[in-house]
C-alpha cells in the first residue's frame, strides 16, 4: 500500500478493526509520514483518520486499553491476574 493511499474500511459488508500496542502505533504513524504525539488519544485519532475512521484498540499493558470507535473513546482498566505461563500470551 502506498503511503498516500486511502482505504475505505467502512463498506456496507465489512468493518475493519485494528488492535495495536503503544510501541506499534508510533512506528505505524512514522511509516505513514505522520509525527506521533505524546498523548495516546491523539495518536489514535491520527491513525484512524489515515484509514477513513478505522476502529482501533490500543493496548497499554497494566494501564489497560483504549478503544476508539465511531469517533468516541472507551477505556478499559487492566485486570490483575496471577501469571502462570506467558507462552502464547502475545
Amino acid at each position: 500500500m502506498k503511503k498516500d493511499a486511502q482505504w475505505d474500511c467502512n463498506t456496507e459488508h465489512e468493518r475493519a478493526f485494528l488492535k495495536i500496542n503503544e510501541e506499534e502505533i508510533i512506528v505505524v504513524l512514522q511509516i505513514f509520514g505522520v509525527e506521533p504525539k505524546d498523548a495516546p488519544l491523539k495518536n489514535l485519532r491520527l491513525l484512524s483518520s489515515l484509514f477513513n475512521g478505522l476502529s482501533i484498540c490500543l493496548t497499554m499493558g497494566s494501564s489497560g486499553s483504549i478503544l476508539f470507535h465511531e469517533n468516541r473513546f472507551y477505556h478499559q482498566e487492566a485486570y490483575t491476574v496471577e501469571v502462570v505461563d506467558t507462552v502464547g500470551a502475545g
